[in-house]
């Protein structure tokens, strides 16, 4: 039994690290990660570019790591800034010489920060998912069919909704009755990603 369960273990393994990863190799994770960076990056360094233009080199990095720090924290809510203050108190404190028991409760309170910041993204992430099912309502599964012409689309969101938008069909003649139906064809692509692009797209 020891033996099998030795053996058994390097598949376990394996099955964890398959679950964790969704199947990912490391360049994809790798990849996935500096997106994720670069876009997190972004959305928290637009008001700094403009107060540290000036600032010294040697003082650069300080006051970047200072404001990013800041801008991350201003990013929750005035609950979770507590929570998140209390946590890095209690993790300090246990570093100058506090008691011992206070490093594992500092990791309690992020990691139920954590759980919350989690559940809001789970809730969101279902939201855009609905977006997306109703964004697909919005452009056509199957083209017209056109005798003597083949007509494909297809479209892949950058994100989980975007703004692109296309479509084909027939219109009626206007050269009068009975002259031939003419093909038109729509393609449309909103500037920008995500949620606002997706809601202009929809009202368009």
């Amino acid at each position: 039994m020891r033996s099998g369960g030795v053996m058994g273990l390097p598949g376990r393994i394996a099955r964890f690290w398959c679950r964790l990863t969704e199947g990912l190799t490391l360049q994809e994770l790798w990849f996935q990660f500096r997106k994720e960076t670069g876009t997190s990056y972004q959305l928290y360094s637009r008001e700094l570019e403009t107060k540290l233009e000036n600032q010294p080199p040697g003082r650069r990095f300080l006051r970047i790591v200072t404001a990013l720090f800041w801008a991350m924290v201003l990013k929750l809510s005035p609950t979770r800034r507590l929570f998140l203050l209390a946590a890095l108190v209690l993790l300090l404190v246990r570093q100058v010489g506090g008691a011992a028991w206070l490093t594992p409760l500092g990791a309690l309170v992020l990691l139920a920060l954590l759980a919350l910041e989690l559940a809001d993204r789970v809730a969101l992430k279902r939201d855009l998912e609905i977006a997306r099912e109703i964004q697909k309502w919005l452009v056509p599964q199957s083209p017209p069919a056109v005798p003597g012409v083949d007509i494909a689309f297809s479209t892949r969101p950058a994100n989980t909704v975007a703004g692109d938008f296309y479509d084909a069909f027939l219109c009626p003649g206007s050269l009068g009755e009975g002259s031939p139906a003419r093909l038109l064809l729509v393609v449309a692509d909103v500037a920008g990603k995500g949620m606002p692009a997706a809601l202009i797209m929809a009202t368009f």
